[in-house]
Protein backbone atom coordinates (compact mmCIF):
# COMPACT_ATOMS: atom_id res chain seq x y z
CA UNK A 1 0.00 0.00 0.00
CA UNK A 2 2.64 2.16 0.85
CA UNK A 3 4.85 1.98 -2.98
CA UNK A 4 1.33 2.87 -4.15
CA UNK A 5 1.11 6.11 -1.78
CA UNK A 6 4.50 7.28 -3.17
CA UNK A 7 3.88 6.88 -6.57
CA UNK A 8 0.84 8.65 -6.44
CA UNK A 9 3.20 11.32 -4.52
CA UNK A 10 6.10 11.07 -7.40
CA UNK A 11 3.24 11.12 -10.00
CA UNK A 12 1.60 14.98 -8.19
CA UNK A 13 5.23 16.00 -8.59
CA UNK A 14 5.63 15.88 -11.77
CA UNK A 15 2.41 16.49 -12.65
CA UNK A 16 2.86 19.86 -10.89
CA UNK A 17 6.24 20.77 -12.94
CA UNK A 18 4.04 20.14 -16.31
CA UNK A 19 1.22 22.45 -14.53
CA UNK A 20 4.25 24.99 -14.05
CA UNK A 21 5.24 24.18 -17.41
CA UNK A 22 2.30 25.39 -19.24
CA UNK A 23 2.35 29.04 -17.48
CA UNK A 24 5.93 29.77 -17.90
CA UNK A 25 6.48 28.18 -21.13
CA UNK A 26 10.53 27.03 -20.11
CA UNK A 27 11.06 25.95 -24.15
CA UNK A 28 9.69 29.47 -25.42
CA UNK A 29 8.83 28.71 -29.25
CA UNK A 30 10.72 25.61 -29.44
CA UNK A 31 8.66 22.55 -28.91
CA UNK A 32 5.25 24.47 -28.04
CA UNK A 33 3.56 21.50 -30.18
CA UNK A 34 5.31 18.79 -27.43
CA UNK A 35 4.83 21.24 -24.89
CA UNK A 36 0.86 21.91 -24.95
CA UNK A 37 -0.31 17.69 -25.18
CA UNK A 38 2.36 16.64 -22.82
CA UNK A 39 2.38 19.02 -20.11
CA UNK A 40 -1.71 19.56 -20.74
CA UNK A 41 -1.54 16.15 -18.91
CA UNK A 42 -1.10 16.81 -15.85
CA UNK A 43 -4.77 18.42 -15.36
CA UNK A 44 -6.71 15.78 -16.07
CA UNK A 45 -4.61 13.08 -14.03
CA UNK A 46 -5.06 15.48 -11.35
CA UNK A 47 -8.73 15.07 -12.17
CA UNK A 48 -8.57 11.53 -12.16
CA UNK A 49 -6.25 10.76 -8.90
CA UNK A 50 -8.54 13.12 -6.70
CA UNK A 51 -11.82 10.97 -8.37
CA UNK A 52 -9.80 7.99 -7.89
CA UNK A 53 -9.58 8.68 -3.99
CA UNK A 54 -13.00 9.65 -3.64
CA UNK A 55 -14.36 6.44 -5.25
CA UNK A 56 -12.22 4.56 -3.70
CA UNK A 57 -13.25 5.80 -0.73
CA UNK A 58 -16.55 5.65 -0.88
CA UNK A 59 -16.57 2.11 -2.82
CA UNK A 60 -17.98 0.27 0.47
CA UNK A 61 -20.44 2.44 1.45
CA UNK A 62 -24.19 2.16 1.69
CA UNK A 63 -25.94 4.78 -0.92
CA UNK A 64 -26.42 7.15 2.51
CA UNK A 65 -22.89 7.06 3.23
CA UNK A 66 -22.12 7.84 -0.03
CA UNK A 67 -24.34 10.80 -0.50
CA UNK A 68 -22.65 12.05 2.57
CA UNK A 69 -19.35 11.52 1.92
CA UNK A 70 -20.52 13.24 -1.46
CA UNK A 71 -21.76 16.41 0.69
CA UNK A 72 -18.75 16.78 2.47
CA UNK A 73 -16.17 16.47 -0.37
CA UNK A 74 -18.88 19.41 -2.00
CA UNK A 75 -18.67 21.30 1.18
CA UNK A 76 -15.24 20.99 1.38
CA UNK A 77 -14.47 22.15 -1.59
CA UNK A 78 -16.65 24.95 -1.77
CA UNK A 79 -15.25 26.33 1.58
CA UNK A 80 -11.88 26.27 -0.36
CA UNK A 81 -12.87 27.81 -3.68
CA UNK A 82 -14.88 30.80 -1.63
CA UNK A 83 -11.77 31.03 0.85
CA UNK A 84 -10.05 31.81 -1.98
CA UNK A 85 -12.60 34.08 -3.73
CA UNK A 86 -13.02 36.28 -1.27
CA UNK A 87 -9.01 37.04 -1.13
CA UNK A 88 -8.88 37.24 -4.85
CA UNK A 89 -12.00 39.50 -5.20
CA UNK A 90 -9.66 42.76 -4.86
CA UNK A 91 -7.81 41.54 -8.31
CA UNK A 92 -10.91 39.60 -9.74
CA UNK A 93 -13.14 43.07 -9.09
CA UNK A 94 -10.26 45.25 -11.38
CA UNK A 95 -9.71 42.40 -13.75
CA UNK A 96 -13.63 41.74 -14.94
CA UNK A 97 -13.93 45.78 -14.49
CA UNK A 98 -16.87 44.86 -12.31
CA UNK A 99 -16.79 48.57 -11.43
CA UNK A 100 -18.43 49.07 -15.15
CA UNK A 101 -21.38 47.02 -14.20
CA UNK A 102 -24.58 47.37 -11.93
CA UNK A 103 -24.49 45.13 -8.91
CA UNK A 104 -27.15 42.86 -10.54
CA UNK A 105 -25.31 42.82 -13.48
CA UNK A 106 -21.85 42.33 -11.73
CA UNK A 107 -24.01 39.42 -9.57
CA UNK A 108 -25.08 37.16 -12.66
CA UNK A 109 -22.10 37.63 -14.03
CA UNK A 110 -20.21 36.36 -10.72
CA UNK A 111 -22.82 33.61 -10.54
CA UNK A 112 -22.23 32.50 -14.11
CA UNK A 113 -18.60 32.67 -13.99
CA UNK A 114 -18.87 30.58 -10.45
CA UNK A 115 -20.23 27.70 -11.77
CA UNK A 116 -19.64 27.41 -15.91
CA UNK A 117 -16.05 29.17 -16.18
CA UNK A 118 -13.80 31.27 -13.71
CA UNK A 119 -14.22 33.44 -11.07
CA UNK A 120 -10.60 33.97 -10.22
CA UNK A 121 -7.58 32.26 -11.23
CA UNK A 122 -7.62 28.39 -11.12
CA UNK A 123 -11.13 28.72 -10.15
CA UNK A 124 -12.31 26.64 -12.93
CA UNK A 125 -10.51 23.53 -11.49
CA UNK A 126 -11.91 23.32 -7.77
CA UNK A 127 -15.48 24.12 -9.73
CA UNK A 128 -14.55 21.43 -12.01
CA UNK A 129 -13.60 19.13 -10.04
CA UNK A 130 -16.93 19.52 -7.74
CA UNK A 131 -19.47 19.68 -10.90
CA UNK A 132 -17.14 16.51 -12.33
CA UNK A 133 -17.53 14.19 -9.08
CA UNK A 134 -20.85 14.87 -8.60
CA UNK A 135 -21.90 14.26 -12.24
CA UNK A 136 -19.09 10.99 -12.16
CA UNK A 137 -21.08 9.77 -9.09
CA UNK A 138 -25.08 9.89 -10.71
CA UNK A 139 -23.27 8.49 -13.86
CA UNK A 140 -22.14 5.56 -12.26
CA UNK A 141 -25.24 5.11 -10.39
CA UNK A 142 -26.76 4.45 -14.32
CA UNK A 143 -24.16 3.50 -16.71
CA UNK A 144 -22.10 0.62 -16.70
CA UNK A 145 -18.18 1.10 -16.16
CA UNK A 146 -17.87 -0.11 -19.47
CA UNK A 147 -20.39 3.04 -20.84
CA UNK A 148 -19.22 5.57 -18.63
CA UNK A 149 -15.46 4.61 -19.10
CA UNK A 150 -16.51 5.53 -22.73
CA UNK A 151 -18.47 8.53 -22.08
CA UNK A 152 -15.40 9.53 -20.34
CA UNK A 153 -12.88 8.61 -22.86
CA UNK A 154 -14.68 11.34 -25.84
CA UNK A 155 -15.28 13.72 -23.14
CA UNK A 156 -11.30 13.96 -22.40
CA UNK A 157 -10.36 13.50 -25.90
CA UNK A 158 -13.13 16.05 -26.83
CA UNK A 159 -11.78 18.59 -24.30
CA UNK A 160 -7.74 18.11 -25.04
CA UNK A 161 -8.29 18.29 -28.74
CA UNK A 162 -9.74 21.53 -28.49
CA UNK A 163 -7.79 22.48 -25.72
CA UNK A 164 -4.37 21.53 -27.26
CA UNK A 165 -4.68 22.14 -30.66
CA UNK A 166 -7.31 24.47 -31.40
CA UNK A 167 -4.99 26.62 -33.02
CA UNK A 168 -5.03 24.82 -35.70
CA UNK A 169 -8.54 25.12 -36.09
CA UNK A 170 -10.41 28.47 -37.15
CA UNK A 171 -12.86 30.18 -35.10
CA UNK A 172 -12.88 27.26 -32.05
CA UNK A 173 -12.92 28.98 -29.01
Amino acid sequence: MMIYGNAFDLLKLVLSFFVVAIHVNPFGSKLWYLRYPLARIAVPLFFMLSSDFFFKKIKTQDTKSQLNSLMIFVKRNLILYISWFIIWFPVTYQYYKYDKLSKMDMIKNIMSRFVFSSTFKASWYLMGLVVGIIIIYFLTKILNNKVGLFVGFISYSICAMVSNYAIFFENVS
